[in-house]
């Protein structure tokens, strides 16, 4: 692969180099649908082939456990040189379980929603389900759209923050003046 001089480019370029001189044999994908409540996650082989049909769990420490056993069963039974996780990008719900992931040590990959937007078009797949977005976060992994970023700390989070809410500000704002408009008119 070559290497693209944009940001996400040198992302995609990192994967690519993490998988280099690997046996794909022994590469395991994990994608994990979050949600409110309830994630679900399956595990694939590099493939795309099912080694653990979907399973949901909780953001808690026993359906935490849960996901790890699994992966450390399939690793096993597979003998896996290397685990990768994709997780889309869902409000704050994903947060939590890239942090507890991490620092289980494992290599966590977050997707930007448009990613699996995209893939889903691609597919003509229009259908929402929870297990078509696995298999359609194991594709963007597989297809190397992901990008492997940490998580805002700090400072940075409270301005990711701050944008939010005054991004929603302006949004309630100019609302506000197209009803006052609409009102105008008639």
């Amino acid at each position: 692969m070559r290497l693209l001089n944009s940001k996400q480019g040198l992302r995609r370029s990192q994967f690519a180099k993490e998988l280099r001189c690997m046996n794909l044999e022994k590469v395991l994908i994990v994608p994990i649908d979050v949600s409110k409540v309830l994630q679900k996650a399956m595990i694939l082989n590099y493939f795309g082939e099912c080694i653990e049909p979907s399973f949901s769990f909780m953001v808690s420490r026993t359906g935490m456990k849960v996901l790890t056993d699994k992966i450390e069963k399939a690793k096993e039974e597979l003998q896996t040189e290397k685990v990768f996780i994709g997780i889309e990008a869902t409000g704050q719900y994903y947060e939590d379980i890239v942090r507890i992931l991490m620092d289980y040590g494992l290599s966590v990959h977050i997707i930007n929603p448009a990613s699996t937007h995209e893939e889903r078009k691609q597919h003509l797949t229009y259908t929402k389900t929870d297990d078509i977005d696995l298999y359609l976060i194991a594709e963007v992994l597989i297809g190397n759209k992901a990008t492997n970023s940490k998580l805002s700390t700090g400072i940075y989070k409270q301005l990711q923050q701050i944008t939010r809410a005054r991004r929603s500000e302006i949004e309630k704002r100019s609302r506000v003046k197209t009803e006052i408009r609409t009102y105008h008119d008639q």
